[in-house]
């Protein structure tokens, strides 16, 4: 799927999906999209604890009443955040992710790319080029 994506987009922006996947704001959330992965789920659970406060998971010892159920239905349904909450899990996660991405992961990639190029020095003393991970890349280009 990613290959077909690819090659659609190979034509110098010309076609249309070209020009929307080749922009630089497409190309920068696609760059934050597994930084923007990990934290969502951690800011939508700060979100809903911070909203409904901590609840205790109901304990149930015999479901032959249906009691089990209707605990863990009304568990969650107590769980549920405001639809206007978006407008605070939104940009708090996204914060996260930008700090993540460019506090972490450029940095670890960096750091590794590094490590690959002092492993691919051969004994001779030639050195092969890897070249630096500027962050501005999605793709690594060797």
């Amino acid at each position: 799927q990613l290959t077909l994506l690819n090659a659609l987009t190979c034509d110098n922006r010309q076609s249309r999906l070209s020009y929307v996947l080749c922009n630089d704001i497409v190309l920068w959330m696609g760059k934050l999209s597994y930084s923007l992965f990990l934290v969502h789920a951690v800011v939508i659970g700060y979100t809903s604890l911070a909203l409904n406060g901590p609840l205790a998971r109901p304990v149930c010892e015999d479901n032959a009443s249906g009691s089990c159920t209707a605990s863990w239905d009304e568990f969650f349904r107590s769980r549920r955040i405001p639809p206007w909450s978006v407008l605070v899990i939104w940009p708090v996660s996204m914060v996260a992710a930008v700090l993540l991405c460019y506090g972490v992961e450029v940095p670890g990639r960096r750091y590794l790319q590094g490590m690959i190029s002092h492993e691919q020095q051969p004994k001779g003393g030639t050195h092969v080029q890897v070249p630096p991970d500027d962050g501005d890349h999605i793709f690594p280009t060797y």
